[in-house]
């Protein structure tokens, strides 16, 4: 049975293009919202059948459809680290987000295309190891 995989993964934000070496979503339901009104259900207190109690009613304030952050790691390309990231930390743009269909890194498993607000970013080298960094992105409706 083919699975979805992680092999090849890229995320697009903007104009750079991210070679994922992982990716963690966080999808969040947001506040919730008291809608307890007039037609809310209405029960008997088993010890106290003259008291009544109001059954509250609450709705969710954000949808998660999408997640809410992505944290991703990355291996930095030449084009990016050339640029001065710190610029772009709190922009606000387009990424795409693009899961392969196989472990081959072909074909589309699982492709995302919204809005999201970069809200951190690091990079950090090691001698004889390619630069690896960290994003978070905060996905946006607008």
């Amino acid at each position: 049975m083919p699975y979805v995989s992680a092999h090849n993964a890229t995320f697009t934000w903007g104009t750079f293009t991210f070679q994922i070496s992982s990716l963690q979503v966080a999808a969040n339901a947001g506040s919730e919202i008291d809608i307890t009104s007039m037609s809310s259900e209405v029960v008997s207190d088993p010890a106290n059948s003259n008291r009544k109690m109001i059954v509250p009613d609450y709705d969710s304030a954000v949808s998660a459809r999408y997640g809410s952050d992505f944290s991703i790691e990355f291996y930095a390309s030449p084009d990016f680290t050339a640029t001065n990231y710190f610029d772009v930390v709190g922009s606000k743009r387009a990424f795409t987000f693009k899961l392969p269909s196989n472990e081959l890194g072909t074909g589309v498993g699982l492709s995302i295309q919204k809005t999201a607000i970069l809200t951190q970013m690091q990079l950090g080298a090691t001698t004889g190891e390619y630069v690896k960094g960290s994003a978070t992105f905060r996905v946006t409706g607008m």
